[in-house]
């Protein structure tokens, strides 16, 4: 459209000579301003947290398909908030990604038994004297996350500022996460002289209080 106003009007005023400069950009850049090198987002970007998964085991000498945990019933549940930093300046590649999750852990036990402590510092499974209805341990914890971040360097020109695209992209992420035991409890439901019995039972169950892993 542009080229054909512009030989229109070269015809009206009678040139014969239809040559002209015409510039143009493609993307999102319509502007011929020039696009500074700095990034102009924000350096610290955050968001929430969340997560869902299983629970289960590994006991010594026993194979993980032979649990004595229900896996469908043993269910794990995080949420928190997540800030990350670009370690560079101009470059998103590469991120230090912080933050702080509460995890509830979760372990529903099968064949009718129930944690015991033994009071020698161990805790075992066994058979329960009543019929049991339900019986769960959860676990609750606070986490401190630390880890880096690598890929995603994309990035978006907006009114001539270049703008580093965090949600876009596949990422790779490697740390460490350490924390505290808030709590444990376990959860027994059974039926009893003709009658719904629910019992919470506060327990250590020698559970450590100090969390850590990657």
């Amino acid at each position: 459209a542009i080229i054909e106003n512009r030989i229109a009007l070269l015809e009206r005023n009678g040139e014969d000579d239809n040559r002209f400069t015409l510039t143009f950009s493609l993307g999102n850049n319509s502007s011929s301003k020039k696009v500074s090198s700095h990034p102009k987002s924000f350096r610290t970007y955050g968001g929430i947290t969340f997560a869902i998964g299983l629970n289960n085991t590994i006991i010594e000498g026993q194979p993980l398909d032979d649990s004595p945990y229900k896996i469908g019933g043993s269910r794990f549940l995080e949420i928190g908030g997540t800030w990350s930093t670009r370690v560079f300046e101009n470059s998103n590649i590469l991120r230090v990604t912080y933050g702080f999750s509460f995890q509830f852990n979760g372990l529903k036990m099968e064949d009718n038994t129930y944690l015991v402590d033994n009071g020698d510092g161990t805790t075992s499974l066994q058979e329960f004297p009543e019929q049991l209805d339900k019986a769960k341990f959860r676990m609750d914890n606070l986490v401190i996350p630390v880890h880096f971040e690598f890929g995603s360097n994309k990035s978006d020109v907006r009114d001539g500022k270049n703008y580093y695209m965090s949600s876009h992209g596949f990422k790779v992420g490697l740390g460490g996460y350490a924390g505290i035991n808030l709590s444990t409890l376990q959860k027994l439901k059974y039926d009893k002289n003709d009658g719904d019995v629910k019992e919470k039972i506060r327990e250590s169950y020698n559970t450590n209080n100090f969390i850590y892993g990657l």
